[in-house]
């Protein structure tokens, strides 16, 4: 994990999670994307 990568769970605690190589589909007509760092709040998991 990067040390920027690090960074970003430290900052995010216990309100989110962060998570590299993480796929998603902006909108449902596009293709999958991948992002290399992704932040996912709790609320949302």
């Amino acid at each position: 994990m990067s040390s920027f990568t690090q960074s970003l769970v430290t900052l995010a605690g216990e309100r989110g999670v962060v998570t590299t190589d993480f796929p998603y589909r902006p909108v449902p007509n596009l293709q999958y994307w991948y992002t290399d760092v992704a932040y996912v709040p709790r609320a949302e998991c």
